[in-house]
């Protein structure tokens, strides 16, 4: 369930820097200077950032599900 959860994560989030990189291009006040590494940049934020969160939410879970030492 929650690799679903990160999965439509993914999906809503790059919807919406889709969006934002694409179709509202005068929204941007001060064009980036290398226009071609915004949305690389974009990417590997929320990839990394996404995967970052995910992994420390795994642990704790599991943490949290792990027997007791010496428990039947």
């Amino acid at each position: 369930k929650s690799i679903q959860m990160l999965g439509w994560t993914f999906f809503v989030i790059s919807f919406f820097e889709i969006a934002y990189f694409t179709l509202l291009p005068d929204v941007h006040p001060n064009p980036h200077p290398f226009p071609i590494l915004l949305p690389s940049t974009a990417m590997a934020l929320t990839f990394g950032l996404f995967h970052l969160i995910y992994a420390i939410a795994v642990k704790v879970t599991e943490a949290k599900q792990a027997p007791e030492p010496g428990s039947p």
